[in-house]
C-alpha cells in the first residue's frame, strides 16, 4: 500500500512510520522541522496551516490510506479537510486522537466506543479540540478510524510523563 503519514517524525508517529514502512510505500508529510531518519520513506513539506500548502503536496502522489497523527487543532483538520481532492475522500484515514475525548465526570472509565465526546475539562480545551477534529474528519471521510489512546509511552517520547 501507498500510505501518507501526516505528522511522523517525533514520537507516535515515528513508532508508526517505521512500522508502516517494514511492508509499504510510506511518506511522510510535515513541516519540515525535524530529519527523515530512514532512507526508505518519502518526506513531502508542507504546512498543515495552510490548506493550499497541502493540496500541492497531495497532487504529487496517490495514497491508498492516510494516518493522521498530528491533527490537534480543528484549524489543522480543516486545512486538512479543505486541501483534500474530493475523489480521495473515500481512502481510509485513520486518525490518532486521543482518550481525553471522553468527558469522565459523565461516566468514568473504562470508555465505550459510542459514548459521546465533549472532551474532558481536566485537559482544558485539548480534549474537546480532539473531539471537534474528529469531528470535522467525520463529515468528509466515509472510512475514517479515530484511535484514541490514552497516556502513551516509549521510545522518542519528547513529553515528560514517564516520570508521573
Amino acid at each position: 500500500m501507498r500510505i501518507w503519514v501526516l505528522g511522523g517524525i517525533r514520537f507516535v508517529g515515528r513508532a508508526v512510520v517505521d512500522a508502516l514502512a517494514e511492508h509499504h510505500d510510506v511518506t511522510v508529510a510535515n513541516r519540515g522541522s525535524h530529519v527523515l531518519w530512514r532512507d526508505d520513506v518519502a518526506l513531502v513539506v508542507f504546512d498543515r496551516d495552510s490548506g493550499a500548502s497541502l493540496s500541492l503536496a497531495v497532487e504529487l502522489r496517490q495514497f491508498d490510506a492516510v494516518v493522521d497523527v498530528s491533527g490537534t487543532e480543528p484549524a489543522h483538520v480543516r486545512h486538512v479537510v479543505q486541501g483534500w481532492p474530493d475523489d480521495w475522500k473515500h481512502v481510509p484515514y485513520v486518525f490518532i486522537s486521543s482518550a481525553s475525548v471522553y468527558d469522565r465526570s459523565v461516566k468514568p472509565p473504562p470508555f465505550c466506543e459510542g459514548m459521546p465526546t465533549p472532551g474532558d475539562a481536566i485537559w482544558g480545551s485539548y480534549g474537546k479540540a480532539e473531539a471537534d477534529c474528529e469531528e470535522l474528519l467525520r463529515r468528509d471521510f466515509p472510512q475514517l478510524t479515530c484511535l484514541r489512546p490514552p497516556y502513551v509511552y516509549g521510545p522518542f517520547n519528547y513529553q515528560d510523563r514517564e516520570r508521573w
